[in-house]
């Protein structure tokens, strides 16, 4: 009897063993809405309007959802290196560029340039400042590009919390005069098209 069970827990043990070998270790890819997957190694897929934009460095950031719905709704995207970049500095071509998006506007008619068309379709707007718009943008200057955009009256600081636009850090600092980075700008948008 001994041997009968020996022999069908060794048999057990072996069919156990090629199951495992013979079974796929990787999990699945995770679909988190119709237009966007999560494959297992943290890269985030996102479909819009059949582009595909990978991006490999926002699975473990703080600002992951927002960053997904920006570009989700085609208002920013990922950099040719597969990456988003959600830490770097945001320009205020960049900010202009958006807001373009923003108001359906196909700013790529107007030349060659991308910067360029920016520019002169903030300044058609009456968005545009006099800066550099190859500079970084401060938290305030893309306060006073939303607040124009929206034809907000006021002061564009007040009008931006009062709306929940934007918020401070844990000590309430607003932060106007820090440079924007490219996640504080897509959370900031969430809450601006929520409005």
């Amino acid at each position: 009897m001994k041997k009968i069970l020996a022999f069908l827990l060794a048999l057990t043990m072996v069919a156990v063993m090629g199951i495992s070998v013979f079974a796929d270790p990787s999990p699945a890819p995770v679909k988190l809405d119709d237009q966007t997957i999560e494959l297992p190694d943290g890269t985030i897929i996102v479909t819009v309007d059949d582009e595909t934009i990978v991006m490999t460095d926002i699975a473990d950031h703080w600002g992951k959802d927002d960053i997904i719905k920006a570009v989700e709704l085609g208002l920013m995207v990922g950099y040719p290196d597969g990456k988003f970049h959600p830490d770097d500095n945001l320009t205020v071509a960049m900010i202009y560029t958006v807001l373009a998006r923003i108001a359906g506007a196909d700013i790529d008619l107007l030349g060659d340039n991308w910067i360029d068309n920016a520019v002169a379709w903030a300044q058609a707007e009456g968005i545009a400042d006099d800066s550099d718009p190859k500079s970084d943008a401060t938290r305030a200057q893309m306060v006073a590009f939303l607040a124009a955009a929206a034809k907000a009256e006021g002061d564009p600081t007040e009008w931006a919390v009062e709306n929940g636009i934007l918020k401070g850090d844990e000590n309430g600092d607003l932060m106007l005069d820090s440079y924007l980075t490219r996640a504080q700008f897509a959370a900031i948008l969430v809450r601006y098209l929520g409005k």
